[in-house]
């Protein structure tokens, strides 16, 4: 299933490939995996609202991988609880080539080669998905949050004044609200992007999103463009809004259902976010987050989370390196 779903990246997934090739994971998935084929029974699925969906919280508990070592384990940021869940791969490559061609094509030559992060750094944390990624992406990122710690303000501000080229500068919603706590700006030139991910919801604190974004683009200036993204631990792809909302690659399906029965969902209403993740060849294609949004047009709105649902993701690990100072 490797080479097939590679394969299918690479065509750009047609719509007519999705659903059998969505069906043929399913069934690996049920061969190779007990866990898997424990949590979908004996169901015959038709359609990819029908695929049993895993809720994110099974990955803390239960190990979905059709290969018996794990080539790769992505870990979550963890919960109020302290459980962290775990995404076993048998190796990155799907990931890695899933998130540069959505990129690519999202963000036609963003200077990746200019990086500035506040993003953990998969060097020193290579559980981090969102590390990974960015890793993937700029190779050669200098990275200024360092969990345990924080964000590094005084030399992140020191660098974003410096560089005198366009510049990527990834950041999660929490690391970017930290460095805007400490005084500085910086102009930065024109084809700069700036990345914002992550929720804007924690243990202690939530984030005013708009004012957020607002902030930085006046801390750092008109030349500086910001997007979102949108990711989590148990998907191989991401999401991004490059303005009007967040666009999903053409091999992730997005499913907006009801929280209390999860029947699908018309354009327009609101209701708990499902993936189906065709790039997941060797985990788990179909997951239920606990994010709520609206589906519109193709595009995703994000409406916040189910109520009293743990914080957790990669914010959270910002938050809490910042309550440590």
């Amino acid at each position: 299933m490797k080479a097939e779903t590679l394969s299918l990246l690479r065509r750009g997934a047609p719509e007519a490939e999705r659903w059998p090739h969505a069906r043929r994971l399913f069934e690996h998935q049920r061969a190779l995996c007990p866990d898997y084929a424990a949590f979908v029974g004996d169901a015959d699925p038709q359609s990819f609202a029908a695929l049993p969906a895993a809720p994110v919280g099974l990955f803390r508990d239960l190990r979905f991988c059709v290969t018996a070592e794990s080539g790769v384990i992505f870990r979550t940021s963890g919960t109020t609880s302290g459980q962290r869940g775990a995404h076993h791969l048998p190796d990155a490559e799907a990931v890695e080539l899933a998130s540069r061609l959505h990129f690519d094509a999202m963000l036609p030559g963003c200077p990746t080669g200019n990086t500035l992060s506040f993003v953990t750094d998969a060097a020193a944390h290579p559980d981090s998905s969102l590390g990974h990624m960015i890793r993937h992406l700029a190779p050669g990122a200098r990275t200024f949050f360092h969990p345990g710690a924080g964000v590094d303000a005084e030399a992140g501000w020191a660098a974003l004044r410096a560089v005198s080229a366009p510049v990527f500068v990834p950041a999660t919603a929490f690391a970017l609200a930290d460095l805007l706590d400490h005084p500085g700006d910086a102009k930065l030139p024109p084809g700069s992007v700036v990345m914002v991910t992550g929720g804007f919801k924690g243990r202690r604190t939530q984030l005013d999103e708009a004012g957020l974004w607002a902030e930085a683009q006046g801390r750092l200036g008109p030349g500086a463009r910001l997007v979102g993204e949108y990711g989590m631990t148990e998907l191989s792809s991401q999401l991004w809004d490059v303005g009007e909302g967040y666009v999903a690659p053409p091999w992730l399906i997005v499913l907006v259902v009801a929280p209390d029965t999860g029947a699908p969902l018309p354009d327009g209403a609101l209701g708990l976010l499902r993936f189906v993740d065709l790039a997941s060849w060797g985990s788990c294609v179909a997951i239920e987050t606990q994010d709520l949004g609206v589906l519109q047009g193709g595009r995703l709105r994000l409406r916040g989370r189910v109520t009293d649902a743990p914080a957790r993701g990669c914010s959270l690990t910002a938050e809490e390196a910042m309550a440590l100072r």
